[in-house]
């Protein structure tokens, strides 16, 4: 439903769990029964059951006011895009879909005016980075400094891998101004290397106003 609304610039509509409501039912019955005959035999016969079942409720309420507004504008987290590059996800597509910027390399962006191309080399870093997601050379985790508390590190592994893959690794340091020997990064804050779009310019792809703001970036571990 959402596709088609934003297809024809309606605002998305959200739902969120208002309440979750649980019932119980409890059963018992028991039976008693005998026959007696007149040659002198007799039988007899004892049951009894007892049933538990569960019945929950869930409500749904439309998600309106400050928690749908901000939940549309609020731009996704470098954290959250790069957990869903280690679980899985296309690195080319959350790139895509997610990022209008990287490093100073700009995604292609749609507005009114039309259509703004995106910078040829960040199409090449997006299949870069493709490429090195499947071959298992990258992954995304948290490191705990004794003074400076957990941060969040993406590692590049580059021993007993394919050369094809070190060559890769090698181009996307290079298009990103990374330190080619270095294999931690850090997710540093108030740095303006990461932008990325909301929830609203995402789902619009470019049809309604893009909101964006400074995210962590890539800063070469000492």
């Amino acid at each position: 439903m959402n596709i088609v609304k934003v297809r024809y610039v309606d605002p998305p509509a959200f739902v969120d769990v208002g309440s979750i409501v649980a019932s119980y039912t409890l059963a018992q019955n028991a039976s008693v029964g005998g026959t007696i005959t007149p040659q002198g035999s007799s039988s007899a016969m004892l049951g009894g059951s007892v049933g538990l079942s569960s019945t929950p409720t869930i409500t749904y309420t439309p998600l309106t006011g400050n928690a749908y507004i901000n939940g549309l504008m609020t731009p996704l987290s470098a954290e959250l895009l790069f957990r869903a590059i280690q679980n899985g996800m296309p690195a080319d597509l959350i790139l895509f879909a997610t990022f209008m910027s990287i490093n100073g390399l700009r995604n292609q962006s749609v507005s009114l005016q039309g259509i703004t191309p995106a910078d040829p080399d960040f199409h090449r870093v997006r299949a870069l980075m493709r490429d090195i997601q499947v071959s298992g050379a990258v992954r995304l985790y948290v490191k705990e400094t004794p003074g400076k508390g957990t941060t969040q590190i993406i590692g590049l592994r580059t021993k007993n891998i394919p050369p094809e893959v070190q060559t890769d690794i090698a181009e996307f340091r290079r298009l990103l101004h990374l330190n080619q020997e270095a294999t931690e990064f850090e997710l540093k804050p108030r740095s303006v290397s990461f932008t990325a779009r909301a929830v609203l310019a995402g789902a619009g792809s470019g049809r309604s106003k893009m909101f964006s703001t400074k995210m962590p970036k890539l800063g070469l571990l000492q």
